[in-house]
């Protein structure tokens, strides 16, 4: 599964704007048993006057017959198009079993 999301951040810094893609991964282990993983890329950025507008949200894709289309839905999001020539403060990758 892939995850595109988006909006301000919670907890101690509601000064950042956070966007994030993550792709989550299942190891099946036996037919009993899985492990979940997620691979989470997150970039952070001040709360602009244009992003202090934006809701918060998310797009999940589980079908890649059309990663493409998801590709595009990313590329083509008014966050995306703002944050492209935004200054980026922090970036955060991660890799933990949820």
């Amino acid at each position: 599964m892939l995850l595109f999301q988006w909006g301000k951040s919670d907890g101690r810094n509601s000064q950042q704007f956070e966007v994030n893609l993550t792709r989550q991964f299942i190891a099946e282990i036996d037919e009993d048993d899985a492990n979940t993983y997620q691979l989470s890329l997150t970039y952070y950025y001040d709360v602009s006057s244009e992003l202090k507008n934006i809701n918060s949200g998310n797009k999940w894709s589980d079908d890649f017959d059309l990663v493409d289309d998801f590709i595009n839905y990313i590329r083509d999001h008014e966050v995306t198009l703002i944050t492209q020539n935004t200054q980026i403060l922090n970036v955060n990758l991660e890799f933990e079993q949820v």
